[in-house]
């Protein structure tokens, strides 16, 4: 097992094609990303006895000297390869983050991969299962996806529009000004990349299909919803309500305007993706998804975790971190 540079977006998309691939993959998202994060897209290919047999995207982020490696605000970043090649997979890329002098690195699997537990373990990296919610769209009127929601989540739809909430496309300025402001609330510390990545949506530049929508209680923007498109499945990406608006219901109307815009793009499929917190993860399941479960592979060096310790916080190498608390809805 070997891994090399890809040199082209055409080669890149043609390993894509198997389990475990998502609009987060992309060549042309990779790319995107990475100039807005400021980080660098490293694309290897993986190749198992001379031949290619997927990717293993990479990127790195450099602070102060040091190096950390796929630690992004968007989950399901790791390789795409076979499930039985993940392992030796996951040790060249190791490799790789060493000879680099990468010290921290995140790994995240996709369902589809369909890896099994300890893969990740046995490479040196802390494990952990993670679950993810998936609403089946395939097939369905909006009617019918109404219908098969839960009764407290269409209860909670319901009432949003009895209360006030109502729904827009969002503006330059929901998604520059709403939307870093609702992250700031959630995750009770700036988080510059909601920043960076709400002027380049406002902007308009994202290189995949996007659903950006604003809820207003009474006229006042109070929550942000991005979901984008893929291949086969939309994600739930962005977004959340302010806490003083959460008895609105606004959260439900954001996450049915997700699940009813996917379903007229055409995808099978809507990924909620994962919940940071059991209350969280009980109100998706109101929304009656299919839950599975992903591996997440976390590795540091111990030097790493000795400047932790010492509250050396001013060198941010979790930064930008993707965290299910994100989707505070």
């Amino acid at each position: 097992m070997t891994v090399d540079t890809v040199r082209s977006a055409h080669e890149w998309t043609q390993l894509l094609d198997q389990p475990g691939s998502t609009v987060f993959h992309r060549w042309d998202w990779l790319t995107w990303i990475a100039s807005r994060l400021g980080v660098r897209f490293v694309p290897l290919k993986v190749l198992h006895q001379g031949i290619p047999v997927g990717v293993a995207p990479i990127l790195v982020r450099h602070r102060w000297g040091i190096a950390s490696a796929n630690i992004v605000p968007f989950p399901y970043l790791g390789p795409v390869v076979p499930a039985e090649l993940v392992a030796a997979t996951t040790r060249e890329m190791m490799r790789w983050a060493r000879r680099h002098r990468v010290v921290s690195m995140d790994s995240c699997l996709h369902p589809e991969a369909r890896v099994p537990d300890g893969v990740l373990c046995d490479q040196g990296l802390a494990e952990e299962r993670v679950d993810t919610y998936l609403i089946d769209l395939t097939g369905r009127s909006e009617s019918e996806l109404f219908a098969r929601l839960g009764g407290d989540a269409r209860t909670a739809v319901r009432r949003s529009v009895k209360r006030g909430v109502s729904l827009r496309t969002s503006t330059p300025e929901d998604l520059r000004e709403v939307l870093p402001a609702i992250h700031l609330e959630a995750l009770g510390e700036q988080a510059p990349y909601a920043y960076v990545l709400g002027d380049a949506l406002a902007e308009g530049t994202l290189p995949v299909p996007a659903r950006c929508a604003t809820a207003l209680l009474d006229g006042v923007p109070v929550g942000v919803s991005i979901t984008l498109g893929g291949t086969d499945t939309a994600v739930g990406w962005l977004g959340g309500v302010f806490h003083a608006a959460q008895a609105s219901q606004a959260n439900a109307a954001l996450v049915w305007d997700a699940i009813a815009w996917a379903a007229a793009e055409g995808y099978a499929t809507l990924d909620m993706c994962g919940a940071p917190d059991p209350g969280i993860a009980a109100y998706k399941r109101k929304f009656r998804p299919r839950v599975e479960t992903h591996l997440v592979g976390r590795w540091q060096t111990p030097g790493v975790v000795a400047l932790r310790r010492l509250g050396a916080r001013h060198l941010t190498l979790d930064q930008p971190g993707y965290s299910p608390r994100i989707r505070s809805s």
